[in-house]
């Protein structure tokens, strides 16, 4: 009888050892869901907030074209950059200066522009050195044409550089394709024979989740 006890409580034990372990197993499981889940959701957060900020962008490239008559202009040099250096310049470009306008034209050595230290003196020369461009297609030295509204924030704007120096700005995604870094551009081309909308133009970002690189455009 005493046998049977032990070997019954020996059983017993060794049961309850097995439900132990298939309930780690349950939490491991519920627990690898959860973090996939969270890396789910931060991804379609961040996919998101890209898509309403290009969105943005659409409207005003838009409304500046239905006020000219023309698309914006991109960096000089894109009409007749070989694709491999159509990305590159496509980042760099005057969106920003064109979509909020120049104030003042009375000074050829410097342009009056807004963006996000609100009205301020750029040298004509730095502009033409970053953009390829002898200024801005938007300007009127009466009545600014600004399409950005409200004004460019900071967290909308990062530096450009010419010979080391903060000189200019350009339009940022709200999203790191290098980690660490926020000076992501948008990318922009209305002239290059690479892009995908002939009849206009293109505009698009391209950021980092996790490992996976993304792009989203308007195409």
């Amino acid at each position: 009888m005493k046998s049977k006890a032990k070997e019954q409580a020996g059983s017993g034990a060794a049961f309850t050892l097995i439900e132990l372990l298939a309930v780690m197993a349950i939490i491991s499981l519920v627990a690898a869901l959860v973090v996939s889940m969270a890396k789910y959701a931060a991804q379609t957060r961040i996919k998101t907030r890209v898509e309403a900020d290009k969105r943005g962008k659409v409207a005003m490239i838009d409304s500046y074209y239905a006020k000219f008559g023309y698309y914006p202009p991109d960096n000089g040099l894109l009409a007749a950059a070989p694709f491999a250096a159509r990305d590159g310049l496509a980042a760099t470009n005057q969106l920003l200066y064109e979509l909020t306008g120049v104030t003042n034209t009375n000074n050829s050595a410097n342009l009056i522009v807004y963006d996000i230290n609100g009205y301020t003196n750029v040298s004509a020369a730095d502009f033409g050195a970053v953009f390829n461009r002898g200024g801005v297609a938007n300007a009127d030295a009466v009545e600014p044409h600004d399409f950005y509204q409200p004004g460019p924030a900071p967290k909308d704007c990062a530096p450009y550089f010419s010979n080391g120096k903060e000189v200019i700005y350009g339009l940022a995604v709200p999203a790191e394709l290098v980690p660490g870094n926020t000076n992501n551009f948008w990318h922009y081309d209305s002239s290059s024979t690479n892009r995908r909308n002939m009849g206009s133009y293109d505009v698009w970002a391209e950021f980092k989740v996790g490992a996976q690189i993304f792009t989203n455009g308007n195409w």
